[in-house]
């Protein structure tokens, strides 16, 4: 295709100048009449102008080629860039921004408990209540109640930590949270120096759950001492 347009290009050129050639011939001189003769005429080798135009007609040639050549090594250099579609008015749009329900309960949750594992407590807290906010009856409620308050407490909230736990202890009938639960409300009272409410806690614990993790550190505490 490009080649074609060239070689249009420089015939058009090589027209325009071998018109000029021709117009640039000198007049024509008038000659005395002729003679009869019986010799036969001359072979014509096509008049003045043939070697001239046989000269024009080479370097046009000679010109396509190098043009053409030239124009071939650019494109391979700078290779013709693809098709891009351009966007729609409904692609350029912004996307909206998901929601909560769109998500799922467990993409939700995981991503809170994400924030928190990477110390964006605050951030990670937001997430949880959001997840309550939507998902209120899912079975991981009762866990996402129990991030809130571990959100706090590695604040050093320890007031508003209490109270997130045991929303854990009063809000449900069972939960596999009650033990980590009943141990946390403990450290947060012990961190409060309300060392009787912190005992009293880890009792109780001990108590219904004699076998859990949670009950194994609530008697290494109590052994330990609370003053």
């Amino acid at each position: 295709m490009k080649k074609d347009v060239v070689i249009g290009v420089l015939i058009g050129l090589g027209c325009c100048l071998w018109v000029g050639c021709a117009s640039q011939t000198p007049a024509a001189v008038p000659q005395p009449p002729a003679v009869a003769s019986s010799d036969p005429a001359p072979a014509s080798d096509g008049g003045p102008e043939a070697p001239l135009y046989q000269e024009i007609s080479n370097e046009f040639h000679e010109s396509v080629d190098t043009i053409v050549a030239y124009s071939g090594s650019l494109e391979a250099r700078n290779p013709p860039a693809r098709h891009i579609r351009p966007m729609t008015a409904e692609k350029q749009k912004m996307r909206p921004i998901a929601r909560p329900e769109d998500i799922g309960p467990k993409i939700l949750y995981r991503q809170a408990l994400r924030l928190y594992e990477v110390r964006n407590f605050e951030q990670s807290r937001e997430e949880f209540r959001r997840f309550l906010d939507v998902f209120p009856a899912h079975s991981l409620s009762d866990n996402a109640r129990y991030w809130i308050g571990e959100c706090y407490y590695a604040q050093q909230q320890y007031g508003e930590a209490t109270e997130a736990f045991r929303a854990v202890l009063t809000g449900f009938n069972r939960s596999n949270k009650f033990p980590d639960a009943f141990f946390k409300v403990g450290l947060c009272y012990y961190h409060l120096r309300d060392y009787k409410k912190a005992a009293l806690y880890w009792n109780r614990l001990i108590q219904r759950y004699p076998d859990s993790h949670a009950a194994g550190l609530a008697r290494k505490r109590l052994a330990g001492g609370l003053s």
